[in-house]
């Protein structure tokens, strides 16, 4: 029996150290520091995606391309050796025993690139560069002498993904909003459904997956504090007023007198009244005229 008291003493001391670290880590400060994170990287992963949906905005500031490609026989050997020239820029190199060829920093323009290997016909393409994506080029050369022209300035379109990154990046930028929403909502613990419901929104931040975690993680620390919003919710409703004299509901924003006591009277009721808790009197000017120690005024 002993041993058993003595171990449900241990495990209630266990409890409460759980508790009292719960209660450290699980804060009003806490949450909202998780979804202001949230929000944070959110907003850092939706510039990147709006920048990478425009093509003259995440290629603007290059200046120059680079040139590249390999050589092969008309039977698809590398050719080892080849000269490739760019004429305009008179830039020459030979290609390496896998037939590979590269010009770096190559200014944006056109050239005539061209390959020769001894026993092959010499093969000219006319390209263009414009300093936004590498451009590769590969040479059959079938045997033979003379040369061959191609121009290559207008190569296909790649495949534009501007605007699914458009709507990716919209609905980051819908979740980072929601989580920094959230974010002040769980700091002033005011409505558990609206800040569940905005933090739930804040994973779809994304924040290169780290946003998506600390919302998800802020949505289950609101979860753990729900009663902390409910009594909240219970106070506002606890302070409807109503009137000392007539006990009907006060609309607030219609304004009230107060009395010292706390008492609350619609105006046209605390006209010269004494007030029926604490004996105090409103003037015309509707403010408390005397104070609670002082006697009432004798009756009529």
């Amino acid at each position: 029996m002993k041993r058993s008291s003595g171990r449900k003493g241990i495990d209630k001391n266990i409890l409460e150290i759980v508790l009292k670290l719960e209660r450290k880590i699980i804060t009003p400060e806490s949450t909202a520091l998780l979804l202001f994170s949230a929000f944070i990287f959110g907003i850092a992963a939706t510039g990147l995606v709006f920048i990478q949906a425009d093509p003259e905005m995440s290629h603007a500031e290059v200046a120059e391309g680079n040139v590249a490609g390999r050589i092969v026989d008309s039977d698809g050997k590398y050719i080892e050796g080849a000269v490739v020239k760019l004429k305009e820029l008179d830039r020459e190199v030979e290609t390496n025993k896998y037939g590979y060829f590269y010009f770096p920093s190559v200014s944006p323009g056109k050239y005539d690139l061209m390959a020769s290997a001894a026993g092959y016909t010499v093969k000219i393409y006319h390209i263009e560069v414009d300093g936004t994506h590498p451009r590769m080029y590969l040479f059959s050369l079938p045997p033979g002498s003379g040369s061959e022209y191609t121009d290559m300035t207008s190569p296909p379109s790649p495949p534009s993904y501007g605007a699914m990154r458009l709507f990716i990046g919209s609905v980051f930028l819908l979740g980072s909003i929601c989580a920094l929403l959230a974010s002040v909502s769980a700091f002033k613990r005011k409505g558990f459904k609206r800040t569940l419901t905005l933090a739930s929104l804040g994973v779809l931040s994304y924040g290169f997956i780290v946003g998506s975690i600390l919302a998800g993680m802020a949505a289950l620390f609101i979860m753990t504090e729900k009663h902390s919003y409910g009594k909240e919710e219970e106070e506002e409703e606890k302070e409807e007023l109503f009137c000392g004299i007539c006990d009907l509901s006060i609309d607030k924003e219609e304004g009230y007198v107060e009395c010292r006591c706390g008492t609350a009277y619609h105006f046209q009721c605390s006209l010269g009244t004494v007030c029926s808790s604490c004996g105090q009197i409103f003037n015309q000017s509707q403010a408390p005229s005397a104070s609670p120690s002082d006697p009432l005024p004798p009756a009529p």
